[in-house]
């Protein structure tokens, strides 16, 4: 017979190739894996740069506020005769973000006051975080630490932003930046 003629079994199927579209559940795990491991490693570092940010624009209101208040100093002689005059009465809120609607998202900055010791004759300006994790305070007068010193409330909050470098102010515990 020849093989053009011969019948094939009733129980016989020719193999069929099937096209295959899309992703294998193994393909789309593996991608939701990398996109999560990568997250993970950026969302850390963008949070810690969107603070700096912050810091750093309260610096820029904190240097404004002090340029006053030298001004103030050099023209009475004292950072008493400044509060006085109402210098302590100065004082400005901020939002850090671009909304600017919510609550938490401020920082309170103006004179916290004057004192006199050690040769000092000093007031003293600050910004205060109000979620309350950080401060930034800075002196001005006659012999005043000319540095923006960071306070803070919860642990490593200074350091995050940049500021390393341990500083002892009457008693209390400050960050500077590196000189």
């Amino acid at each position: 017979m020849n093989k053009i003629y011969q019948k094939r079994s009733l129980f016989y199927k020719k193999p069929v190739r099937r096209k295959f579209s899309g992703f294998t559940l193994i393909e789309l795990l593996v991608v939701v894996l990398i996109i999560g491991i990568l997250s993970a490693i950026a969302l850390p570092k963008y949070t810690k740069a969107v603070e700096k940010s912050r810091a750093a624009t309260a610096e820029v209101l904190l240097a404004s506020m002090t340029a006053a208040a030298e001004e103030c100093v050099l023209i009475t002689g004292s950072g008493y005769e400044c509060s006085r005059l109402g210098m302590d009465g100065f004082s400005t809120s901020f939002p850090v973000n671009s909304r600017g609607t919510t609550g938490n998202e401020y920082f309170d900055c103006g004179a916290i006051g004057n004192y006199v010791s050690g040769g000092k004759n000093v007031m003293t300006m600050s910004c205060v975080r109000t979620t309350n994790d950080y401060y930034l305070r800075k002196e001005v007068g006659k012999n005043a630490d000319t540095r923006i010193l960071c306070g803070e409330w919860e642990e490593r909050s200074c350091r995050n932003i940049g500021y390393t470098e341990a500083v002892t102010v009457n008693g209390a515990r400050f960050y500077a930046r590196p000189s």
